[in-house]
């Protein structure tokens, strides 16, 4: 009967102590390694996707403003942060372009409102620069655009982008 009870406590199989502590250690060690990687990896993403709506809010406000001075006919009035096109067409005569109102550009078409061109995502600084011929036969309109990401403080957050281009009135 005593050897039968030997058998059993030898046939048992369970961790000892030592086991468990090695086997913890492991665990937290792996632990360890990977939760800075992939914390790394979740703010690289997101600032790449900040920098991505930063750079295609600036691209599609620079092609905008160039449609609408090359579509133009002449310049009514023209200040460093607003320009007001005419146009030949009466629906969009005149167009107003403004930059800097609130942190967006603005752009009104004929008698319609203001429609902004950027989310409220973004900041934007707009400056236009008349460089046009003294004989007003060359119109040349420059913009310098800034486009800033207003996501909050942190570093990961924070993506900016300047666009310099410039456009001719075809209507020359």
């Amino acid at each position: 009967m005593k050897n039968n009870s030997n058998k059993l406590l030898n046939n048992q199989k369970g961790f000892t102590f030592i086991e468990l502590i090695l086997y913890v250690s492991i665990f937290v060690m792996m632990l360890v390694t990977i939760i800075p990687f992939s914390w790394d990896m979740i703010l690289s993403s997101r600032k790449s996707a900040v920098q991505q709506e930063v750079n295609s809010q600036a691209r599609y406000i620079a092609e905008r403003l160039k449609y609408e001075v090359r579509n133009a006919t002449g310049v009514s009035a023209f200040f460093p942060t607003m320009i007001i096109l005419n146009t030949s067409n009466p629906a969009t005569n005149p167009t107003w372009i403004i930059g800097g109102g609130g942190g967006q550009v603005l752009v009104r078409q004929g008698t319609g409102s203001f429609v902004p061109l950027n989310s409220g995502n973004t900041y934007t600084n707009l400056e236009f620069t008349n460089y046009s011929s003294s004989d007003y036969k060359t119109k040349n309109i420059q913009f310098i655009l800034t486009v800033t990401s207003k996501f909050g403080s942190g570093n990961q957050n924070n993506a900016s982008t300047s666009i310099s281009s410039d456009a001719e009135i075809r209507s020359n």
